[in-house]
């Protein structure tokens, strides 16, 4: 028979597999938030922009011609996909038209 007993759960929260060093993996996460908060605290900022005006405004015109041009291709794309469904599917049952219209060939040697 099966047993449904589950092993007891420890009352301390160190695990080994928790373990890092000897330490609890939430005093590692602790350092690594102060040192995640020096190192950006202690980085350069600088208020200078990547790009210029000239250059975004080029920016969003190639984004225009880009955007156009994708719509266009996908409108192309989607009317020959319907046309190609449509042409598959005519012959499809065209041919199945043909076939229940045509006689079996009888062998007289069966």
């Amino acid at each position: 028979m099966l047993s449904t007993k589950f092993a007891p759960r420890p009352k301390s929260r160190r695990f080994p597999s928790n373990q890092l060093s000897g330490k609890m993996i939430g005093s590692t996460n602790r350092q690594r938030s102060k040192r995640t908060r020096t190192m950006t605290e202690s980085s350069p900022t600088t208020d200078a922009t990547l790009f210029t005006a000239v250059q975004l405004e080029e920016f969003e015109a190639d984004d225009v011609i880009a955007g156009s041009a994708i719509g266009k291709m996908l409108s192309i794309l989607f009317l020959y996909t319907v046309l190609a469904m449509s042409f598959v599917g005519w012959w499809t049952f065209t041919q199945d038209a043909d076939s229940e219209n045509s006689t079996p060939e009888v062998h007289a040697d069966h």
